[in-house]
C-alpha cells in the first residue's frame, strides 16, 4: 500500500503488467503513467481493471487480469481474456472477443463480433471492421485499417498505414507493406508479400510465397501463381498490371513492366 496525493492509502503500480498481476482481492489501484496517477477499479467487483474514465457496458466479460485504460470503451457482450490490454481511447464493439495476451494500442477501433486471437497486437490508431477474425501472433501497425468480414492468418504482418478492403483473406505469415492498398475480396495466400505503397485492386489472388514489390499497381481480378516475383528488383519505374491478368507460378516480372488487360503469362516466365 502507498499513500498518494490527497492522503488516500491505495495499491500503486508502476506499469500495466503490475496492475494485471494484482490478485483479485485488490479492488482498486492506481497506475502511475509518466508520473500521472490513473485510478483503476475492478469491473463488477471481480472482473479486470478499468480506468475511471473508461466506459464498460453491461454484459461485458473481463478476466481479472484484463485491463482497459483511460477513455476506452467496451460494448455489451464483448469478452476480454487473460492479460488483455485495451489502450487509451480504444473502442471494442458488441460481442467481440479478445483472446489471451491481445494488446491494443491507443485509439484503436474493433468493430462488432470480431475475434482477435492469442497474442495478436494492434498498434495505435488501427481499425478492424465488423466480423473480422485476426489470428494468433498477428501484428497490425499504426493507423492500419482492415475492413469487414476479413480473415487475417496467424503470424501475418499488416504494416503502418496499410489498408485492406472488406471480405479479403490474408494468409498465414503474409505481409502487407506500409501504406499498401488491398481492395475488396482479395486473397493473399500463405507467405505472400505485398510491398510498401502497392495497390492491389478488388478480387485479386496472390499465390503461396509470391512477392509483390513496392509501388506495384495491380488491376482487378488478377491471378498470380505460387513463388512469383513481381517488381522486387528495386527499379525506379512503377510496375503496372492491367485487369484480369494471369501470371503463372515461378514467374518473374521486373520493375517497370507494363502488362495489358487479360494477358496470360505461362509458368516460369521472365519479363
Amino acid at each position: 500500500m502507498q499513500t498518494i496525493s490527497g492522503g488516500e492509502n491505495v495499491t500503486v503500480v508502476q506499469d500495466v503488467f503490475g496492475a494485471q498481476s494484482l490478485g483479485s482481492e485488490v479492488k482498486k489501484a492506481v497506475l502511475m503513467h509518466h508520473g500521472n496517477p490513473i485510478r483503476l477499479e475492478r469491473v463488477g467487483g471481480a472482473g479486470g481493471f478499468a480506468a475511471e474514465s473508461a466506459k464498460i457496458s453491461n454484459g461485458v466479460s473481463m478476466d481479472p487480469t484484463a485491463i482497459v485504460l483511460e477513455g476506452a470503451s467496451v460494448k455489451s457482450g464483448a469478452r476480454l481474456g487473460y492479460m488483455v490490454e485495451v489502450g487509451n481511447g480504444s473502442a471494442i464493439g458488441e460481442r467481440s472477443h479478445l483472446y489471451p495476451y491481445v494488446k491494443l494500442g491507443s485509439a484503436c477501433v474493433v468493430g462488432k463480433e470480431c475475434s482477435i486471437f492469442h497474442s495478436a497486437r494492434a498498434a495505435s490508431g488501427s481499425a478492424i471492421g465488423d466480423k473480422t477474425n485476426i489470428s494468433l501472433n498477428t501484428s497490425i501497425g499504426n493507423n492500419a485499417k482492415i475492413g469487414r468480414w476479413c480473415r487475417v492468418g496467424a503470424m501475418a504482418e499488416i504494416k503502418d498505414g496499410a489498408e485492406i478492403g472488406s471480405r479479403s483473406t490474408i494468409g498465414n505469415s503474409a505481409v502487407v507493406g506500409s501504406y499498401a492498398r488491398i481492395g475488396n475480396g482479395v486473397r493473399l495466400d500463405t507467405g505472400a508479400m505485398v510491398g510498401a505503397s502497392s495497390v492491389i485492386k478488388d478480387g485479386c489472388e496472390i499465390g503461396l510465397h509470391s512477392e509483390i514489390g513496392s509501388r506495384v499497381s495491380m488491376g482487378v481480378k488478377c491471378r498470380v501463381g505460387d513463388e512469383c516475383r513481381i517488381g522486387i528488383d528495386g527499379g525506379p519505374a512503377r510496375t503496372l498490371l492491367g485487369g484480369n491478368v494471369v501470371i503463372g507460378s515461378f514467374s518473374i516480372v521486373k520493375s517497370g513492366a507494363k502488362i495489358p488487360n487479360r494477358k496470360v503469362i505461362e509458368e516460369h516466365a521472365s519479363l
